[in-house]
């Protein structure tokens, strides 16, 4: 049981009470400290006032763009990740934004579904608009060297065989194929911003995107069964 002072307060309030005057009186310091460095600095002569103030200035700009990093990078690691779960609608948009910003410019030739695989593929095809033989529309896709095919994965999410559960059908992207410089735009616009069209060729650091939380991994690299052919694959 606390024994209480004459003035009805227990020995553990009046511990709590010290603690938190000290906390008080560490507070005030240090805003008496802050308040002199800060006189100190405006008592100084211009020239240096000008010159720790462009500093702070970069400082707080530094900063700034750091949380706008952040922030954006959020948003792009969200998009990614979206793209592990998508209707045949969003999909086609997706690989519609591929081509869109390819250097090539692109028709779409068609869609092929495989079914009843261990591995089940939707893909979207596209061809070069200005291709001389269109009738190359109707052969197989791997006898079309300039075509470019962006693959997703079929799953079956929430799907449970053993309690006889269906799941509900969403395309995961896997892999699109095609030349660099019709894959480097989507790369560099969606999964690394800001590189550069010719360095990312020889510095592998900016063809791999790893994301911990959530768990992302993409690689932009180069095929070597074939000249000029590039890929970029979700090792998520």
């Amino acid at each position: 049981m606390n024994n209480k002072s004459k003035s009805g307060y227990t020995a553990e309030d009046l511990t709590n009470g010290l603690m938190n005057l000290a906390k008080a009186v560490q507070v005030t310091s240090q805003s008496f400290k802050n308040l002199g460095n800060t006189l100190e600095i405006y008592q100084r002569p211009w020239s240096q006032r000008v010159k720790q103030r462009k500093a702070v200035k970069k400082r707080f700009h530094i900063a700034i763009l750091f949380l706008i990093s952040m922030f954006v990078q959020a948003q792009d690691a969200k998009y990614i990740k979206a793209l592990d779960s998508l209707s045949n609608e969003s999909a086609r948009e997706f690989a519609d934004q591929i081509i869109s910003n390819s250097k090539t410019k692109f028709e779409f030739l068609r869609i092929d579904e495989t079914t009843n695989q261990p591995e089940n593929f939707y893909e979207v095809l596209y061809i070069p608009a200005d291709a001389v033989n269109k009738e190359r529309k109707a052969k197989s896709f791997f006898q079309c060297d300039e075509c470019l095919k962006v693959k997703f994965y079929i799953d079956q999410a929430g799907e449970n065989i053993e309690l006889e559960k269906k799941g509900i059908r969403t395309l995961r992207f896997n892999e699109v194929t095609g030349k660099y410089l019709d894959l480097f735009p989507v790369w560099e616009k969606v999964f690394k911003p800001g590189l550069n069209v010719e360095k990312t060729i020889e510095d592998y650091k900016s063809r791999v995107l790893k994301i911990k939380e959530p768990r992302i991994e993409y690689r932009f690299d180069k095929n070597d069964y074939a000249e000029n052919n590039w890929y970029i694959h979700n090792y998520s």
